[in-house]
């Protein structure tokens, strides 16, 4: 009688992997020192084309460079972070803002903070994205509709999604706070990018694809829909004080 042949199986399970300074509750919140924690989400209106002016007030509260009550009236302040913010980006609050003038922009703030972007057309911008916020970095994307063109639009990347299959891990989603959105409940996001060809997934944390990433844009807000990245802007603090 030949002898049975046992089916391995490698274990397989989906994981989750968000900024470390987050911290998920009825509201989400980052520790602030000898205070109270504080939210991190600005809600965009309506009218405006301001979502990178209200991702990059989420990026500076999570890296502890302003508060966010203060960004929240950066119209009204005359000194500090949240008043040059608003000095810097008050003509395109309504028009929006492209990823190369925000990357200038913001370095015109000196702040100490370290901006590396990749733009549309670069091969490397989907990998970029993913590889960055798999580090555990904070990334603002900015992408548009493959099909309609109706939406471009910024949400800050905060996290990635994927699978583990064996030794085998792949990334397919990207997780935002998108402030064109409700504010997460217990849970680090609000939205979400996935990968639309399953198999570009396993390349994005090794390699760069040779053609752009066609992604599902997910929002509780809006019908999902098909987009490409069009920038994707880094942020790293270069000072010893980030905690």
């Amino acid at each position: 009688m030949a002898a049975r042949k046992e089916v391995s199986h490698s274990p397989s399970f989906r994981w989750q992997r968000t900024h470390p300074a987050l911290i998920v509750g009825h509201v989400l919140t980052v520790k602030v020192k000898r205070e109270e924690p504080m939210g991190v989400c600005f809600r965009q209106s309506e009218i405006d084309g301001a979502c990178s002016v209200h991702c990059l007030a989420s990026v500076l509260v999570i890296l502890n460079l302003a508060k966010a009550e203060a960004l929240t009236h950066m119209a009204q302040r005359k000194y500090g972070v949240p008043a040059d913010v608003w000095r810097e980006f008050h003509d395109v609050y309504f028009q929006g803002c492209m990823a190369d003038d925000l990357v200038e922009r913001v370095n015109r703030l000196g702040l100490p903070l370290k901006l590396t972007a990749r733009f549309k057309g670069d091969a490397d911008l989907d990998h970029f994205a993913v590889r960055s916020l798999s580090r555990g970095d904070l990334v603002m994307l900015s992408f548009r509709s493959v099909l309609n063109r109706r939406t471009h639009h910024w949400a800050l990347g905060v996290g990635v999604e994927g699978t583990q299959v064996g030794r085998e891990t792949a990334v397919d989603t990207v997780l935002l706070i998108d402030p064109s959105a409700d504010e997460p409940v217990f849970r680090a996001f609000n939205a979400r990018l996935r990968v639309q060809v399953p198999s570009a997934a396993r390349g994005l944390l090794n390699e760069s694809p040779s053609k752009p990433v066609h992604w599902l844009y997910d929002s509780p807000e809006w019908p999902a829909e098909v987009v490409r990245l069009t920038g994707a802007v880094r942020f790293q603090r270069t000072d010893l004080s980030s905690g």
